[in-house]
């Protein structure tokens, strides 16, 4: 699953369980037995989806650090080879 595709079910199940929130009053003693059930399976739906991105982004820090140790083995060719004169903040002396 790709990155944007997780974050649409992230948005699509917040949304909806806000609905129910605010159907219920934010009471979960005011929901029906269905709307019980249909928040506690958005819940299961959103922890899966926070799984889905946790191993996009185990990935995508795999690929980052096999990029820095391969490239910027020597902190200071990473600074001078940046060729952004104006922003000497990240530069080393």
């Amino acid at each position: 699953m790709d990155i944007n595709e997780i974050e649409k079910n992230i948005n699509r199940i917040v949304k909806e369980m806000q609905e129910f929130y605010w159907m219920s009053g934010g009471s979960e003693e005011l929901m029906t037995p269905q709307m019980k059930k249909r928040y506690a399976f958005l819940m299961l739906e959103l922890l899966e989806n926070i799984y889905y991105l946790y191993d996009y982004l185990e990935s995508l820090e795999y690929v980052a650090n096999y990029w820095i140790e391969k490239y910027l083995s020597d902190e200071s060719d990473f600074y001078l080879d940046l060729g952004d004169e104006e922003n000497d903040t990240f530069r080393s002396n």
